[in-house]
Formats: structure tokens, sequence, C-alpha cells
């Protein structure tokens, strides 16, 4: 059986999360290649301020624009703390 788990704390509403379940499933079958019965998507809930994302918790109002990139205000560079 195929799995995909994607994290769901920014999905707006359950018709967003549904309509997201939807489309995985009806993207990775002609791709996988196997019986839709197979696919198994499954959506995660993570509290927003318990994960990051280069250095930007979820729970930042600000979180869309900094992790898409739409803003280019210098934050923090963590490749150097590795």
């Amino acid at each position: 059986m195929s799995h995909i788990t994607i994290a769901g704390g920014l999905l707006k509403n359950d018709t967003v999360a549904n309509n997201l379940l939807a489309e995985v499933t009806r993207v990775v079958r002609p791709i996988v290649g196997c019986p839709l019965g197979k696919i198994s998507v499954r959506l995660q809930a993570i509290l927003l301020n318990r994960w990051n994302y280069i250095g930007v918790t979820g729970y930042d109002p600000d979180f869309v624009n900094k992790n898409c990139r739409k803003v280019y205000e210098k934050l923090q560079d963590l490749n150097n703390d590795i």
C-alpha cells in the first residue's frame, strides 16, 4: 500500500483539506500505477507552534511570506549553525 503523509497545520478548513486529499489521490494514481484501493492519503495535524521551516515557526503571523520567500528580509542563516 502506498502512503503519503502531509502535515495539515496550515490548511484553512475542512473543505480545503478534503480537496487536497482528493487531488493528491488523483495525481498519485497514474504516477504510481497502483489500484485506487491501494492509495491512502492522510493529513496529520501538527500544532503550528511545534514545527518550523527555515527557522520560522508555523505560528508566526507572517509565516507564509517568510516561508515562501515572498519577502527578502534577512533571516538567520541556519546553515552556519551546522
